[in-house]
Formats: structure tokens, sequence, C-alpha cells
């Protein structure tokens, strides 16, 4: 067996600690606020929206386009379903 389960759980712990230090605020947002700048979260954020997450968005994207359409049986592409639920 790896030692992956190491790592992710004391990242856990690490996420879990900083969580019950900070329970007014939460997420990697404030805590890269608090711990760097506020400069520092913003350009994660919008990396976070723009590279990092994408081809989990576009997944759940298509999935529910395509689910939609089985059950509403509208006459459109899955691909113009998925865009319409990205951007709304």
């Amino acid at each position: 067996m790896g030692s992956g389960w190491v790592i992710a759980l004391a990242a856990a712990f690490i996420w879990a600690e900083l969580a019950a230090l900070r329970p007014e605020v939460g997420g990697q947002y404030a805590y890269l606020r608090d711990a760097y700048h506020p400069l520092v979260a913003f350009l994660y954020g919008w990396g976070l929206l723009l590279v990092i997450q994408t081809g989990g968005m576009a997944a759940v994207a298509v999935t529910f386009a395509r689910y939609f359409l089985e059950l509403t049986n509208l006459p459109a592409a899955d691909w113009m379903v998925a865009v319409v639920a990205l951007g709304s």
C-alpha cells in the first residue's frame, strides 16, 4: 500500500484544524486571504474557476444535459444545454 493515504489524512487534519481555529470564515479563499494577502486569494479564486475546475464543471454540465434531455425530450443538442447550464 502506498503512502498517499498518509498525505490525504494529514491534509484532512490540517483542514479540520483550520476550520476549528476560524469557524466564522471558511474555505481556501478566506485562509489564503488571512495568511498571505487578499490579492493571492483573489487570483486563486479566478484560477480555480478558469483553470483548475474547468474539466469537472464540464463533465457535470454534460451529464446534467444528457439527463435533462432524456427527461424532457426537447429537440436540442446536449452541448447546447450544457452551455446554458454553465452560463446560468
